[in-house]
C-alpha cells in the first residue's frame, strides 16, 4: 500500500543519510552527499514535528522529545514494556515468528537510538527528557491512554515556570 511504500522510502532515506554502506541495493554517495542528506533529513523532520505541534495532537517518535523539549505545553511520554512482551506483540502484529521478531526488535532498538544520536545528538533511551514513562506491558491500552490524557491535562493546567 502507499503508506507502507512511503514508510519504506523514509527508512531508506534515513539509513542512507546515516552513512550505511548500502541498504536494499542502494549505494550511499560520498561523505559530503551523506552529510547534506543528514542535514536535509533533520531540517525536514524538525519542521514537520514543529508544524504538527503547532496544530496540536500526538506525535509518535520522530525525536519529538528532543525537538519540542522547550515547549511547556508538550507532554513527552516514553512507552515501554518488558522486552519479551514487546517481541510477542511485534510477532503477533507482523504475523512472524517470535525468533524473527526478536531479531527485528534488537535491530530496530539499536537503529532508532543510532539515528537519534547521529542526527540529533541525543539518546532517546535517556529517560530524563520524558515527563512520563508508561509500562504498556502492565496495563491495557485504554488505561495507558487515560493515564497519558490525565497527565497532559495536569501539565497544561499546572505549567512550571
Amino acid at each position: 500500500n502507499a503508506q507502507q511504500r512511503e514508510k519504506e522510502g523514509l527508512l531508506t532515506r534515513v539509513l542512507d543519510a546515516m552513512g550505511f554502506a548500502s541498504f536494499g541495493g542502494l549505494d550511499v554517495g560520498d561523505v559530503a552527499s551523506a552529510q547534506r542528506d543528514q542535514y536535509d533529513l533533520v531540517v525536514e523532520n524538525t519542521a514537520q514535528v514543529e508544524q504538527w505541534a503547532d496544530a496540536g495532537g500526538v506525535i509518535v517518535g520522530r525525536n519529538g522529545a528532543f525537538i519540542l523539549a522547550d515547549r511547556p505545553e508538550a507532554l513527552h511520554v516514553l512507552l515501554d514494556a518488558p522486552l519479551e512482551q514487546r517481541i510477542a506483540r511485534a510477532a503477533q502484529e507482523a504475523g512472524i515468528s517470535s525468533e524473527r521478531a526478536a531479531k527485528r526488535q534488537k535491530n530496530e532498538d539499536r537503529i532508532r537510538a543510532e539515528m537519534s544520536i547521529k542526527l540529533y545528538g541525543w539518546d532517546p533511551r535517556e529517560r530524563t527528557r520524558y515527563d512520563l514513562v508508561v509500562n504498556t506491558g502492565r496495563m491495557d491500552l485504554d488505561t495507558c491512554v487515560q493515564i497519558i490524557a490525565t497527565a497532559c491535562r495536569i501539565k497544561t493546567d499546572h505549567r512550571v515556570g
